[in-house]
Parts: C-alpha cells; sequence; structure tokens
C-alpha cells in the first residue's frame, strides 16, 4: 500500500538536522548579545586568548590596548575629525648602513630594555600584582615610544602583550641558566643586551650564554671573527645547527647518554647534539645537593628555538613555527634525571633595525602580510650577486651599458623570474610582481639566498687570510 504524502507539505521541513542546525544558530546569537557591549579588548579569557601575540597594531588598537592596560574608561566622540600626515615607505641603500646601525645601538642600546616585574612578596595580593605589573609594563612601553619618537629611530615590532612578558619572567625566575638562541647571520640583531643584565638583576648565581643557531651558514673564518667579538663582550656562546643534527637524528638511531662526545675546546666549532647535552651535563654537575638544572631556552620567532628544543630531545617536544604565539605558555621537557629544559614563548625584543623592508629581510614582519614588497626585494639584490641570483634562479637579469656592475632593481629581478616562472596576472597578463617577490623573500629568509651581516669590526682581516672561503658564491656576497 503506497503512503500519501500532503502535496502542500515540503519534505523534511521538521527534520532532526534541520533542528540541530536552527539550535547551534541561535545559540551563536545568544553569545554575540551576551558580548555586543564589550569592546574587542574587553572581552577577557572567555573569548580571546589572552597569550595571543601582539607585535604590530593600527593606531586605533593601540590607543585601546593602552586603555585597557591603565584601566581607564574612554568615550568615544563621533563626527570628529583629525588629519594624519601620511609615512613614506622608504629604503635607505646607503654602504654604510651597518655602520650606523651599530652606531645607533652603541648610543642608544642602553635604553632599549626589558620590561622588569615590580618587587612584591607574600603579602602582596594577586589584584595588587596585576596592578603595579601593568603600571610598570605601560611606562616601558611609553618611554619606548618617546625614544622612538625623539631620536628618529627604527624598532623592531617588539611584543605588546603583557602576558608574554609574563611568561618569561616566570622562566627567568625558576631557571638557572638562561640561553639565548640567535640566527647565526644576524647574532646582535637578535641578541637582547638588556636580558643579560635582567637575568644577573634576578639572582648572580644564575648564568646567561647564548646559542648561535644556523651556524653551518657561516665559514670557518666568519665564526672565528664572531668568537672574537662575543669574547671582546665576555659572552659565553655555542654554536649549533639544529637543521644539521635534524637530518642526522632522520639517518641513525639515538645514541644513550652516558655515550656522548667530549666537550670541544676549540671556541668556533660547530657543536653536535651530544656535544651540546655533555655540555648541558657538566653543568648540571655544579648544582649542590644532586639537584635537577633547569635551563630557560629564550629567543625570538624563526630563529630555531623550537627546532633546537626537538633536536636536543630526540623527538617532536614542540610546535614549529616562523610566527610569535605558536607556544602559548612556558613549558618544562625533561631530557635527564639532571636535565630540564624550560621552553619560553618565542617573543621580540626592542632591537634597532635601519628599515622596515631590513624587518621583512630578517623575518620580523610576515611577508604573506606585507603592502609594498619593493624595498625588502630591493634590499636582497643589493646583498645577494647577481651572479648568484642567475645561477640559482636560472634566469638572465638585463645589463645596463652605463653602469655594468650595478646591482639588478627590484622589478627587474621580479620580471625575469616571474616569467621564467610563468607567474602573470590574470587581468592585464603582466609579470606578477607580488607573488614573485613572497618567494624570493622566503628563499631568503630560508637561506637559500645567503646573506651573513658581519660583526663591528667586519671579518676582512679574516677573509685575507682564508681565501678558500671566497669559492662560495653565495657567500661572496656576504663582502658588500
Amino acid at each position: 500500500m503506497a503512503i500519501r504524502r500532503n502535496p502542500g507539505k515540503k519534505p523534511g521541513k521538521n527534520s532532526l538536522g534541520r533542528a540541530i542546525v536552527k539550535s547551534k544558530v541561535n545559540n551563536q546569537r545568544n553569545v554575540n548579545q551576551k558580548f555586543a557591549h564589550l569592546h574587542t579588548t574587553e572581552e577577557g579569557d572567555e573569548v580571546k586568548n589572552k597569550l595571543a601575540s601582539i607585535t604590530e597594531a593600527n593606531a586605533l588598537n593601540e590607543f585601546l590596548n593602552y586603555a585597557n592596560l591603565a584601566e581607564t574608561e574612554f568615550i568615544a566622540q563621533k563626527e570628529t575629525t583629525i588629519v594624519l600626515e601620511k609615512s613614506s615607505f622608504q629604503i635607505s641603500l646607503d654602504e654604510n648602513e651597518e655602520k650606523r646601525r651599530f652606531k645607533l645601538e652603541k648610543d642608544f642600546g642602553n635604553n632599549l630594555t626589558v620590561p622588569r616585574r615590580p618587587k612584591w612578596d607574600s603579602k602582596t595580593t594577586p589584584e595588587e600584582l596585576d596592578h603595579l605589573e601593568r603600571e610598570v609594563f605601560i611606562e616601558w612601553r611609553r618611554n619606548l615610544s618617546d625614544l622612538e619618537e625623539k631620536e628618529e629611530l627604527v624598532l623592531t615590532p617588539f611584543e605588546k602583550n603583557l602576558e608574554v612578558w609574563r611568561q618569561l619572567w616566570r622562566v627567568i625566575e625558576r631557571c638557572d641558566i638562561i640561553i639565548q638562541i640567535v640566527d647565526a647571520r644576524d647574532p646582535l640583531l637578535y641578541r637582547c643586551n638588556d636580558l643579560e643584565k635582567y637575568v644577573y638583576e634576578i639572582s648572580k648565581d644564575k648564568k646567561y650564554m647564548i646559542l648561535v643557531n644556523k651556524s653551518d651558514l657561516l665559514t670557518t673564518s666568519q665564526r672565528l671573527c664572531w668568537v672574537k667579538n662575543f669574547q671582546k663582550a665576555k659572552l659565553d656562546f655555542i654554536f649549533f645547527s639544529a637543521a644539521n643534527e635534524a637530518e642526522k637524528l632522520l639517518k641513525q638511531e639515538l645514541t644513550e647518554f652516558e655515550s656522548f662526545d667530549s666537550i670541544p675546546e676549540d671556541p668556533s666549532h660547530v657543536y653536535t647534539r651530544s656535544q651540546l647535552i655533555a655540555k648541558f651535563t657538566e653543568m648540571s654537575n655544579q648544582k649542590q645537593n644532586n639537584e635537577r638544572l633547569m635551563i630557560g631556552m629564550v629567543g625570538y620567532p624563526n630563529v630555531g628555538k623550537s627546532s633546537t628544543i626537538n633536536v636536543i630531545c630526540g623527538q617532536k617536544k614542540v610546535a614549529v613555527s616562523a610566527t610569535p604565539g605558536k607556544t602559548k605558555h612556558f613549558q618544562t621537557l625533561n631530557i635527564s634525571e639532571k636535565i630540564c629544559l624550560c621552553d619560553c614563548p618565542g617573543l621580540v625584543f626592542p632591537s634597532i633595525v635601519s628599515t622596515k623592508a631590513d624587518m621583512i629581510c630578517h623575518g620580523l614582519l610576515p611577508i604573506d602580510q606585507m603592502r609594498d614588497h619593493t624595498g625588502a626585494v630591493a634590499l636582497v639584490c643589493k646583498r645577494i650577486q647577481k651572479q648568484t641570483l642567475q645561477q640559482i634562479y636560472g634566469i638572465r637579469l638585463p645589463i645596463d651599458p652605463e653602469n655594468p656592475n650595478r646591482p639588478p632593481t627590484a622589478s627587474e629581478l621580479l620580471q625575469a623570474y616571474a616569467f621564467q616562472r610563468g607567474f602573470m596576472t590574470s587581468i592585464y597578463g603582466v609579470p606578477d610582481e607580488s607573488r614573485a617577490s613572497r618567494i624570493v623573500l622566503k628563499d631568503y629568509i630560508n637561506g637559500k639566498l645567503l646573506y651573513c651581516h658581519p660583526p663591528p669590526s667586519g671579518w676582512e682581516i679574516e677573509q685575507q687570510t682564508n681565501n678558500n672561503s671566497n669559492n662560495n658564491s653565495n657567500n661572496n656576497s656576504n663582502n658588500n
């Protein structure tokens, strides 16, 4: 017997699936109404993650963040217009830009500080401590803004979230040794001088040292130049390459802790994983009462901090990311019975750079979100020789009859690369320079286009005694 349906009623109108979808929509609508009266800076933990990294913000968000930290109420005024001058994006191609940056760091480096945690004791309530920390943090940000405005400095987009700095405070207070990981291609930019002072302010028994990661990108003579620079500054340092050690771990089984190599005496030697753990073990033996050695790992995003920790542990323990905010809070990782690593969220310290284009080339600003690629690619063209660019990308760059030795312009490189890869815009059919620039800049940051910044003293003397280092075409671009 056939079942007759009501022709005026659509099938499935009151089905269970439709009811579930309708319930979800109503629940989401109720959540939006619950926080409708709040500004985005007031939503708190229920809506936003407090540990989201904040390095860059527009003027409005900057003002609202200040007001939130100061716990100040404000009223928006409508129909009020203020005209601001448009800041131009400029790039300096001066040959002495490195010397100028070193001079600025020498003159104003002491003012680029790390925010201090205010003093507290057992009688301090959590509310009082939170208020004190906010006041200190606001004053620190105000001082940096005044310095940047008065001295016309270009600072890195340093971390502006108080919660991330609180994680750093906890790591410094808890750990016996603080290791700041820096990129071997420009160690001074990624090193914060004031962090060492802050560590010894907490306790003179603590130790501070730097781990120069990606040291395989440096020649032996270049590492010797940095050894002189670090020794002159009385720094404890270690050269290391997480990428090389990760490849070794994939090819061979892990060795036991008892069979680790001895610590090398040559300061320019690139440590292996075994030698690095042997160094940590030696430090742990100096602890009294057989206490566990706590080692804090601190560093910028994209310097290989997470990769270094994973190599030391022998397996993936922390997520790897090139952007700040991937590690939400500090976490402890046991290496042995005597050694424990403490991973701090990656954060950007205040430092002096030449231009915003230089920040993009250092990986401090996200490439996929950049609005103007001309300045950054122009720096790449200046630092990498034309012959090297042609060999790596298999392209031919135009030659200027009046000045054959002139480096290629950003447009010349991007158009040649886009033509070679077939990157064309869909509307006018012209070379897509924006797409090509993202690939070129990522190759520069990843080390495919290799350029290493020299120390303040330079490394010309070392290279005169070791001419073999000039055979590498990629490193030849570093001599400019």
